[in-house]
């Protein structure tokens, strides 16, 4: 039975090993989604930000977690 037991914990940790890391935009934002709706739209609507520089901006905080870039830090 403790033979089993020690397996079932290797199988949980190769599996915890296998599974994406989150991007630090999900981990503090929740998402890229959650950011752009919280900080950027007002920052462009109160004239803090550039509408056009935010909207590059964005894209490349998407590209950069969709291509998964982020994992390469550390």
């Amino acid at each position: 039975m403790v033979a089993v037991r020690a397996l079932q914990r290797r199988m949980l940790k190769l599996e915890k090993a296998s599974n994406p890391r989150p991007s630090p935009f999900s981990v503090w934002f929740g998402s890229i989604d959650v950011l752009v709706d919280t900080f950027i739209i007002p920052g462009i609507q109160n004239r803090l930000f550039d509408g056009r520089e935010m909207a590059d901006l964005v894209g490349a905080i998407r590209s950069w977690e969709d291509d998964g870039h982020y994992l390469e830090w550390n």
